[in-house]
């Protein structure tokens, strides 16, 4: 016969499901603790909008437009054409479209850097008149030059501004062969002073396209919102009073801009948002992709330009190609041969503004 238990040994192994039921319930809260740390982002946001800042000059250009150096309609002014913002016409190709950016951080965890991926072709212009103080202080980029004011930036609720910057005066050495960079400046008293490159990166399938980092550290930001202009005014007096900043990309593509945020605690975060197409938002229709098809479909190439809703010939635009032997070859058909070939590709302004492919 066996042995009894007694009633201490039979409570031993509900005593130690009971302990190890606790010590769960212990580890599932200090997760919960541990996740309730780490930073978060919400409301991330990339929008096309209006090309001219608010309070521009009326003679820039009227607000609420998106201008387009090609003439797929709209009210033509000095070579620009003006369409009002609708839900299709700020992504209509190479357009000058500006960028309204939000993003809002939460958790117990500040954010100390964000890097905006902006899709393939959406480009900007880095020769645009820019500050080229080597004091990154408030004080120093609040007297930057007017004309090199390309957005405005929010921090927090507090109004700054953003500067066309010269990489080369950039604070780390390393960042200073990039092909642009901007200055962030916010008066007091936040009283934040950054300068940081914008790189071009592959985004595969041959394309392009610009990231930015923001760097955050040491201001506890709980909301980021970032105006980049599509023109930016410059002197009235200037022959071009308004320069192109932001350009569209030339492909009616689906485009998708991605953010990621670094915290102090070491944590991360990504977050995503479709630029276009967009679903009916507000006063704006849904985007018209049938449009920005027949957009793409008449862009300026080989001597073929948009005329409204129809194309004209431009003498101008007209692709040259030349094929040459090389070297001393004499072109016989018995042996290989070594041959180039030169493709001419003018821009609007003809031969001066040409691109050149061999």
């Amino acid at each position: 016969m066996g042995a009894g238990t007694t009633g201490e040994e039979k409570a031993k192994p509900r005593r130690r499901a009971a302990l190890t039921v606790a010590l769960a319930l212990v580890a599932l809260v200090a997760l919960q603790g541990t996740a309730l740390a780490a930073g978060t982002t919400s409301g991330f946001e990339v929008r096309r909008v209006q090309s001219l800042p608010n309070g521009a000059a009326t003679l820039l250009g009227e607000l609420g437009m998106v201008a387009s150096p090609l003439n797929y309609g709209g009210t033509g002014a000095n070579g620009v054409f003006f369409r009002p913002v609708n839900g299709t016409n700020e992504d209509s190709p190479l357009a000058f479209a500006g960028l309204q950016i939000s993003v809002d951080f939460g958790g117990d965890s500040p954010p100390t850097q964000t890097t905006l991926h902006l899709p393939p072709g959406q480009l900007g212009n880095p020769y645009l008149p820019a500050c080229a103080t080597t004091e990154i202080t408030v004080s120093a980029l609040q007297g930057c030059p007017s004309t090199s004011k390309v957005g405005e930036v929010t921090i927090n609720g507090q109004s700054g501004s953003i500067y066309n910057y010269k990489p080369a005066n950039l604070p780390d050495p390393g960042d200073r062969t990039a092909p642009g960079a901007v200055a962030l400046v916010v008066g007091a008293p936040l009283n934040y002073a950054k300068a940081a490159p914008i790189l071009v990166v592959p985004r595969g399938n041959g394309n392009y396209g610009l990231d930015s980092t923001t760097d955050l550290a040491g201001f506890n930001v709980t909301s980021l919102r970032i105006l980049q202009y599509g023109l930016v005014p410059q002197n009235l007096t200037d022959p071009l009073p308004a320069l192109p900043y932001i350009f569209n990309p030339t492909e009616c593509n689906t485009a998708a801009a991605t953010g990621d945020t670094s915290f102090a605690d070491g944590s991360t975060s990504h977050a995503s948002f479709t630029m276009m197409p967009r679903p009916a938002e507000g006063v704006h229709a849904a985007t018209d992709r049938a449009q920005l098809d027949s957009e793409c479909a008449r862009f300026p190439w080989n001597g073929v330009e948009p005329n409204g809703n129809g194309t004209q010939n431009t003498a101008t635009l007209k692709v040259g190609a030349f094929a040459t032997v090389d070297g001393d070859d004499n072109g016989a058909v018995e042996q290989p041969d070594e041959y180039r070939f030169r493709f001419l590709t003018p821009a609007r302004g003809g031969i001066p503004y040409q691109s050149h492919y061999e």
